[in-house]
Formats: structure tokens, sequence, C-alpha cells
């Protein structure tokens, strides 16, 4: 959902979107539990798909072939990273990573580099990228924005109707219009709700404009929503 969500986001801003399935043809649901070679592997045949995917484009008339970026998260994140490593005569033209894992020097890439992070992250560290970064004269900028909310970057969402004390967040939790406790969100994704939250008939909320109101499971979905629509959510 993801990621419909964020091609959706920038086909509003008027770039054309182009989603490459590595995993599905490949019969792979996760690449998370692979390490050594297996890794390895699976890395390099994604970033021959991303520069497929780029040729694909460079096919198409409506696409200008000198303003192809790209994007991925997490493991599409290394991805991103290594598509910038390879000198070729096509290179991509910017390029965005989130919560990568940095294992590389970032210098010397063959694009400009945008690297969003949470600094709990403790998946892909936040420290990892900020020793990669390059020190000198660099071919193209590296941009690493580190969020002080691991939770917040690893759902691309910003905190709306939640507060933050230290590295938790807190939503509020309603019945009707009465506060009857909170939802805490840690820093790697798990919550829990505060003893003695009334959670039968319960609901956390979005405020919004408009007369659509979703509802949806899940608060980092719920603000999702929102910041695509502008919508109430609840």
């Amino acid at each position: 959902m993801r990621d419909h969500l964020w091609a959706e986001r920038l086909v509003s801003w008027g770039y054309v979107t182009l989603q490459v399935d590595s995993f599905n043809p490949r019969n792979i649901s996760s690449v998370c539990t692979l390490g050594g070679r297996e890794s390895d592997d699976m890395l390099a045949r994604r970033v021959t798909d991303a520069y497929d995917a780029q040729h694909f484009l460079n096919t198409l008339p409506f696409v200008n072939y000198k303003r192809i970026a790209v994007m991925g998260w997490s493991n599409g994140g290394a991805t991103t990273l290594n598509v910038l490593y390879p000198k070729r005569v096509d290179p991509f033209h910017a390029a965005v990573a989130m919560y990568p894992s940095c294992r590389k020097s970032l210098a010397d890439l063959t694009a400009p580099l945008l690297i969003l992070i949470g600094a709990k992250d403790d998946w892909t560290p936040a420290e990892r990228c900020v020793a990669m970064m390059p020190s000198g004269k660099n071919n193209y900028d590296v941009t690493l924005q580190v969020y002080p909310d691991a939770y917040l970057i690893k759902k691309n969402v910003k905190p709306y109707e939640a507060k933050q004390l230290k590295d938790m967040l807190l939503i509020a939790v309603r019945v009707g219009k009465t506060l009857t406790g909170l939802q805490i969100i840690m820093p790697d994704g798990t919550k829990k709700f505060l003893t003695g939250t009334e959670k039968g008939g319960a609901y956390l909320a979005i405020p919004g404009t408009g007369k659509t109101v979703y509802l949806v499971e899940g608060w980092a979905t719920g603000c999702t929503v929102h910041e695509l629509t502008g919508a109430p959510v609840y």
C-alpha cells in the first residue's frame, strides 16, 4: 500500500511513475531472511531491474529521459544506493533512498542523492549512513536527513495529532468526545495502550475538511490517507 500511495502522490505532483516488482516474479516474499551471497545476488538483480525499468521509460514519448530518478525503501533504499555506484553511460539523474543500509562510501556517486532515515532505527542504523557520507569534494550533492523518530520515517508520515515524549509517540484515544487514554508507539513500531485505557468503541482521530470521512485500520495508514486527501480520518 505504501508504494501505491507514494506513486499516487508523485503523480499528483506531475511525475510519471513506474513501480518495479523484483519479488513476486521470482517467488520471493521477503529478503529480510537472506544473507551472504544470496543477499548480494538479490541486490544485484534489483539493480539490473532498476536499469531495465529505466530503459523501458526511455522508450515512452512522454518521458524526459534526462530527468529519470530512482526511489526506494529499506532494501529498495539499499538498491537505490547501489544503482548509483556503477559508472554507466545511462545513469539515473537523481535518487531518494529511505532508511537504506549504508555499507559503502557515498562519495563519487553518479547522481544527486537524498537519504531519509530515522535516528532510532535499529534495523538500518542512521550512524552507518553518517559514517559513509563524503568528506571532501564530490561529483554530486549527497543530502542526509536524519529524523528523531524512526517510526515516522519508516511509515513515511507526518505526526498528525500525535505528541512526542522522548522517543515515543503518544496518540489520544477517545470514546465519543471523551478522552479515555493513550496509545503508545515505540521507535521500533511496537504499540501498546496506557494502562486503564478504555478500548471498546474507542477511536483515534485526525481532523480534516470535506464531506468524505475515511475509516481505516492503523494510525500510520490514517495519517497517509489524511495527507493525500486532507479529509477527516478515524
